[in-house]
């Protein structure tokens, strides 16, 4: 949730570009990143820390608004079912997985200069 807090501060600039989705309602765009941040790192875990695969998928999340935007939704409507999407699937994501959201263990491995 701390990488979601400072990447929250990160996107306040784009609260001020006119016309843009998230100064539509920038509340919950806001509220939507720490949340988000749950899925990102559940997926940075699950592929061996590939911040390529979580960059591809933001980018991917980025071309479903633009589509359903340029489909004709309202901006408001649109960024209400994202941030219902993102809530049950990152609750679902720490339930399934735990707060660890699935990172390796850190298991001790008994070497010669670890034992007693």
């Amino acid at each position: 949730m701390l990488v979601g807090a400072a990447w929250a501060v990160w996107h306040i600039p784009v609260l001020f570009v006119v016309d843009s989705p998230p100064a539509q309602a920038p509340v919950l765009f806001l509220l939507q990143l720490p949340v988000v941040s749950v899925i990102y790192g559940w997926l940075y875990n699950r592929t061996a820390g590939s911040v390529l695969f979580v960059s591809v998928f933001h980018a991917t999340g980025n071309a479903v608004g633009v589509l359903a935007l340029e489909g004709g939704l309202d901006v408001a409507a649109y960024i209400r079912l994202e941030f219902a999407v993102v809530v049950v699937a990152a609750t679902a994501l720490v339930l399934v997985t735990g707060m660890d959201l699935g990172a390796p263990s850190t298991a001790r491995v008994d070497t010669p200069s670890t034992r007693e």
